[in-house]
């Protein structure tokens, strides 16, 4: 019997679609098997504008890349097959892959139009039957879409991510709780999704060019380094779960009870943060009218001019300087 899901060490997919949009294209268009396919902007000889939105492996191989402008593209492989996207298409294929997943997840988490997160914990009998159950939600989609995806395996979803990017294209690479550490140490810190450029050279900067390193470097250090940030990097290169794949909550509900609550809190703390500014800014107002109000005395203390009278003292003739009446404009000297 197995123990609940709750007290077991959970297992984690990150099912990725490989190539997607090149790989849909493809099963439309078989001929197109094995050529060097980009999907993205009209490149019009080099001379066009915009991005490559998808490329297959073997454009890959030869330096094309994602978000690479349409025009380098083009002067890089000019021979290459070029294709506008198709996204109704793209759309309603991966709406099929997405109900594969849904079907064999306990929690399923929608990345992207070709990613996902799975919770199966319950489904499997710990890692080692992870194996024939990512191999089962394989063929799935083989079946249903004919497409070919790679699916990293995980005590949690940072590290399951980074073991799918490590086995693509059409891959499966499981990581157990206990390989956990020895797996992310030698990777470069570039793995860790959500960590670009400016992140990696302050890192470099202070030393730290691997997962393991950065595990290794001193918390309050990596908090001066990057401030906020330095939490959740410093709990994925120890392959800490900082969170899970989604709230347990059942499919048919459509959303996860705890997204419910997140947004409860971070109304709440939207709430405090408004009420927090509108204090700041109350208080900025009471201390520039009273700078205001000093500044005014001391001009006219320096002036030879009597003090100004409190513009809401009404009743009395004090409240008009030099008694000309300011209510005489209005046609009458009080209110």
């Amino acid at each position: 019997m197995k123990p609940p899901a709750e007290s077991r060490t959970r297992v984690i997919f990150h099912v990725d679609m490989d190539a997607f949009y090149v790989s849909v294209e493809r099963r439309e268009h078989p001929h197109l098997t094995g050529e060097s396919v980009i999907v993205g902007a009209d490149p019009k000889e080099g001379k066009g504008r915009g991005v490559v939105m998808a490329c297959s492996y073997e454009a890959r191989a030869l330096g094309i890349r994602s978000g690479m402008p349409i025009s380098l593209a083009w002067r890089k492989l000019p021979h290459a097959v070029y294709l506008p996207p198709n996204y109704d298409l793209y759309g309603s294929v991966s709406e099929s892959v997405m109900d594969v997943l849904r079907e064999h997840a306990d929690i399923f988490e929608h990345l992207s139009i070709d990613e996902a997160f799975l919770d199966v914990t319950s489904r499997v009998n710990g890692f080692d039957g992870a194996v024939d159950y990512a191999r089962r939600v394989k063929a799935a989609i083989r079946e249903r879409e004919g497409l070919a995806c790679t699916i990293g395996v995980a005590p949690n979803k940072s590290t399951a991510k980074i073991a799918s990017d490590l086995a693509k294209p059409d891959g499966l690479l499981v990581v157990r709780p206990e390989e956990v550490t020895a797996f992310l140490a030698p990777l470069p810190v570039t793995r860790i999704s959500g960590v670009g450029t400016k992140t990696a050279q302050i890192l470099e900067h202070a030393g730290v060019r691997t997962i393991g390193q950065l595990a290794a470097f001193p918390g309050a250090g990596l908090k001066k380094l990057l401030g906020r940030n330095a939490v959740w990097l410093w709990g994925i290169a120890r392959g800490i779960r900082l969170i899970e794949a989604a709230a347990a909550a059942p499919m048919h509900e459509g959303k996860p009870a705890r997204f419910d609550a997140f947004i409860m809190h971070l109304d709440e703390v939207t709430r405090r943060v408004m009420q927090l500014e509108i204090e700041e800014a109350a208080l900025k107002k009471e201390k520039d009218s009273a700078s205001r109000e000093r500044l005014e005395a001391l001009r006219r203390e320096r002036a030879g001019l009597a003090p100004q009278a409190d513009p809401l003292n009404v009743h009395g003739g004090a409240g008009e300087e030099g008694g000309s009446g300011r209510g005489g404009a209005d046609g009458g000297a009080g209110i």
